[in-house]
């Protein structure tokens, strides 16, 4: 069953690398804030052992071994220009994102978790190609291997909310309710945007997601003494 993953608008090809999803704005008082809050370890989660081990390595994709399953597809122009941009910069993990967010939004699902999966071989340490790779994934209804690269991008970067919420929804997908709603509540508890369906709009298909919502009001506003006083 392929799933509705949360990730990161595509803009047209002109805009060659992806918006990073944690910015120099966010402060780094704040980021120790919410770790405390959602009691997680400054160095990060241990990642489960999953099919992109180095034992894997050998098998991994490489830019130079890459190829479009689809003639139709490849002759999609910002397709086109993505695979170029990405050909000539086969050491550029963002040239590889970009190509597989370009190929996920052309219906190119399988050939978008390739690109992604070149990225993380790339660079093993970006936690958005990580995210990227767990997104994709769980689209294509590969929850065990998307909560694998998931678990690899919150390791790395433990305050990206959108590896969190994409790794609720594959836990969800796998019946592990419990994990499945820590996952989205550290997501939230990082940006409530995720929970609201104007900004993510994929939120109102989760049937849990008001629970969630009321849970990050209990542990943040109404856990605050000030919220009672008149």
């Amino acid at each position: 069953m392929k799933t509705s993953a949360v990730s990161s608008t595509t803009q047209p090809f002109s805009a060659l690398r992806p918006t990073t999803f944690f910015g120099a704005r966010r402060s780094v008082l704040r980021g120790f804030v919410v770790l405390l809050a959602l009691g997680l370890p400054a160095a990060g989660l241990h990642a489960e052992a999953g099919w992109f081990s180095k034992k894997s390595s050998k098998r991994a994709l490489s830019p130079a071994s890459f190829k479009l399953e689809s003639e139709l597809i490849a002759q999609i122009p910002d397709v086109r220009a993505a695979l170029t941009y990405a050909k000539a910069n086969p050491n550029d993990s963002d040239a590889w994102r970009t190509l597989g967010h370009v190929l996920s939004d052309n219906a190119g699902g399988d050939d978008a978790t390739k690109a992604f999966h070149i990225a993380t071989r790339i660079d093993p340490r970006s936690p958005d190609a990580w995210s990227d790779l767990g997104a994709s994934l769980l689209r294509q209804g590969e929850t065990k291997k998307a909560i694998s690269a998931l678990k690899e991008a919150v390791e790395i970067e433990p305050l990206h909310a959108r590896a969190h919420y994409n790794l609720g929804l594959a836990l969800q997908a796998r019946g592990r309710y419990d994990k499945a709603l820590e996952a989205l509540e550290r997501a939230l508890l990082i940006d409530e945007g995720l929970g609201d369906p104007v900004t993510n709009p994929s939120s109102i298909n989760n049937p849990d997601i008001d629970i969630i919502r009321l849970r990050v009001y209990l542990k943040t506003v109404g856990a605050s003494p000030s919220v009672y006083v008149r």
